[in-house]
């Protein structure tokens, strides 16, 4: 998956952290298709900037069956990918979510200089959860809680407060919010979001540099969903509020423009597209540069889209140089 970095700031001589975000797909969620079906890409979302879920046919009961198959989501294998791609990024900070198998990634990232800290979600039927990873040379943990964003709510948040090495203060929040397609769980994870800010203030105290890397599962842009009547239905608009009431409490992409996509996710029944994934800051930051998106052909050519046998998940991950100041 070909991707380039973009530079976009000279460095004022602040401490520079290389955050990565990245939803790598829980084992317990990796359910693959038992036989290889060529099911065609939706062809609007294969536009660029185009996001929804389009469903090939309705089934009787949820799918949660990736089209690719059952050997491409073998946990063995996909952990070395994904820990060749946390170790290829080179970054000082790493958020992921979907994790269930911490002490897999806490093995493999200690020996290169990694601490972590993980936070499950908060129902026991539930696997998985979100990590942090530092590297210790680089960051001094200060003080860490993981917290249930709402109550009834499996969601959580992991928050970090760091020192680095000159005194800067960083502290940083990896959660993942719930996800669904439709305006009303757009309001649900506004209410998320809103209780979310409340916790990091109440956490970070003044003049901190914040960082949310996140799975918001939440577009950034209205998207119009397919229904039985049509493609993209103008009549079943969804308006982006969770992402817009960051963006109103001062909160700032490290991407001067959102990427096209950071998951494109092939199911049995449904493909599903949208920018999920951000990199968000606030106070005395500035974004240095950023890993790009890759094109929409990268993953469009794989009829199973993503995850596939070349890439580990159904999200791709985020990467940005931010200064703190």
């Amino acid at each position: 998956m070909h991707r380039r970095w973009r530079s976009f700031a000279e460095p004022r001589g602040g401490p520079v952290i290389r955050v990565l975000q990245f939803n790598i797909l829980a084992d317990s969620l990796a359910d693959g298709a038992t036989i290889q079906e060529k099911t065609l890409p939706a062809p609007h979302l294969c536009d660029v900037g185009a996001a929804g879920c389009h469903y090939h046919f309705h089934a009787e009961t949820p799918c949660h069956t990736f089209r690719t198959l059952k050997p491409h989501l073998d946990w063995e294998l996909r952990r070395a990918q994904i820990v060749d791609i946390l170790r290829n990024a080179n970054a000082d900070l790493i958020c992921l979510q979907e994790v269930d198998c911490f002490n897999d990634l806490k093995a493999a990232l200690e020996p290169v200089g990694f601490q972590g800290r993980f936070c499950k979600k908060a129902w026991r039927k539930i696997k998985d959860g979100s990590a942090v990873f530092w590297r210790e040379e680089v960051l001094w943990l200060e003080d860490w809680k993981a917290l249930q964003i709402l109550p009834g709510s499996a969601m959580t948040a992991l928050l970090l407060r760091f020192v680095t090495r000159d005194g800067k203060r960083l502290v940083v929040c990896a959660t993942h919010l719930k996800a669904g397609f439709s305006a009303a769980m757009e309001e649900h994870r506004l209410a998320q979001v809103l209780e979310l800010q409340k916790l990091i203030h109440r956490f970070s105290g003044e003049s901190a540099a914040i960082v949310i890397a996140a799975d918001l599962n939440a577009h950034c842009r209205s998207y119009a969903l397919c229904t039985p009547l049509t493609c993209c239905d103008p009549a079943a608009l969804v308006e982006p509020k969770a992402v817009c009431a960051l963006l109103d409490g001062g909160f700032q992409s490290a991407y001067a423009e959102f990427p096209s996509f950071t998951a494109w996710s092939g199911w049995l029944n449904r493909d599903v597209k949208a920018n999920l994934d951000y990199i968000l800051y606030k106070g005395p930051v500035q974004p240095l540069g950023v890993l790009e998106g890759p094109e929409e052909e990268s993953v469009s050519a794989y009829s199973e889209l993503l995850p596939n046998q070349s890439w580990p998940s159904d999200h791709i991950h985020l990467v940005a140089d931010l200064e703190l100041l």
